[in-house]
């Protein structure tokens, strides 16, 4: 065997290990990209963060995005091979055996190392592996826009020539259930409220949020600077058990205020005592109450105006909340609660006809105008794990 050129062998040996990397950013990209929470990013974007706004535009063209990362797996797959076959040649392993050998010890190499290693890490922790790749993602994105482009067209062409199929079969299935909700109510199977709830639930599947949200101009904003003993007063003016924290601008959603929250720490402000009670009355304790909103204002819930009414009813029931900032891009346009949602599903909530409560965004029970302690508030509006 003749001697090895040390500079052609070390150029191949850092193309290969270079493919071996580049394989497992965008094994790993894709991964976190798929399964990336996309509200969280959105509401990071509306925060201002340029990782999240960059990461939010890949997404907005997912395609061209995925066509990308599988052409750069590809090549790079496909780079490593040709390297790791000709630095065999090097040392004179030309063999059909011998180049098929080398060929299954590169994909296993690749397999174990540039898969799944980036790929679980990825699973495990899909919006921050996003996050950081998006700027070199971007990047490579556009580089490779002209053969994306291509790639995600193919995929359209052949879903718009089955579409009309699938519309098809997905009105017969609606129209199917239809059909046996009309035989079972006429045989008594099903009682006229069952089947209205399901049939509430078929017409509702195409309805969005725009279409059931209060515009966030017609809504009962607050300040971060608002001191908390005002927003005490706000609750009970409004009867509203959570109002959204604005900026001063009125272009972002900074948090919303429970007012669970309020008493909770208006209370600790004046020392354990109740709020509304002879202690805390007056001049004094509007005084101690000296907290403002942004003190206690947790993160808003994020979702799209071009959501379905379903798919948000799901993630809000999933997170445990009962009220959404709904966007428009990453311009908050509207507020959406749990109540809103039902109503367009089951029709109009009707009321305990003893209580009297305004049409904007109720919850639950409102701050009494006298005050309540803090066991009477909590069976109101429950424990802080409840909403």
């Amino acid at each position: 065997m003749e001697d090895v050129p040390l500079l052609s062998l070390g150029v191949r040996a850092v193309l290969l290990v270079l493919s071996f990397l580049a394989i497992g950013f965008f094994s790993g990209s894709e991964t976190a990209f798929l399964g990336m929470d996309k509200w969280a990013v959105l509401g990071l974007r509306a925060n201002g963060d340029e990782k999240a706004s960059v990461l939010a535009a890949l997404a907005e063209d997912r395609e061209t995005t995925l066509s990308a990362l599988l052409i750069g797996t590809n090549v790079f797959t496909v780079l490593a091979s040709v390297m790791s076959a000709s630095i065999a040649s090097l040392y004179g392993i030309t063999s059909a055996s011998g180049l098929a050998t080398v060929s299954l010890i590169t994909t296993a190499v690749v397999f174990m190392f540039s898969e799944l290693v980036p790929k679980n890490y990825a699973a495990e922790n899909p919006t921050e592996t996003a996050l950081i790749v998006a700027v070199p993602l971007a990047a490579i994105v556009r580089w490779l826009t002209p053969a994306s482009v291509v790639l995600s067209r193919l995929p359209s062409l052949v879903a718009k020539a089955l579409a009309p199929k699938q519309e098809a079969m997905a009105a017969g299935s609606d129209s199917a259930v239809r059909l046996a909700l009309d035989l079972a109510g006429d045989e008594g199977g099903v009682n006229k409220e069952d089947s209205e709830v399901i049939v509430g639930v078929l017409d509702s599947s195409d309805t969005r949020v725009a279409d059931v949200m209060t515009p966030l101009k017609d809504a009962v904003t607050l300040s971060p600077r608002t001191r908390l003993s005002e927003v005490l007063a706000g609750f009970g003016k409004h009867r509203f058990s959570r109002i959204p924290v604005v900026s001063p601008d009125g272009d972002k959603v900074l948090g919303v205020v429970y007012a669970k929250d309020v008493m909770r720490a208006l209370r600790s402000e004046q020392g354990g005592r109740s709020i509304g009670s002879g202690e805390a009355g007056g001049e004094g304790g509007s005084e101690r109450a000296c907290g403002t909103v942004a003190d206690i204002m947790r993160p808003p819930f994020f979702a799209s105006r071009n959501e379905t009414v379903l798919d948000l009813l799901s993630r809000m029931r999933k997170a445990r909340v009962h009220f959404a900032i709904v966007l428009e891009g990453d311009r908050p346009v509207g507020l959406a609660t749990m109540d809103d949602l039902l109503e367009e599903i089951l029709g109009t909530i009707e009321e305990d006809s003893t209580t009297k409560l305004p049409e904007k965004h109720m919850v639950s029970a409102a701050v009494g105008s006298d005050g309540l302690g803090m066991d009477s508030f909590d069976s109101d509006f429950g424990s802080p794990d409840e909403i």
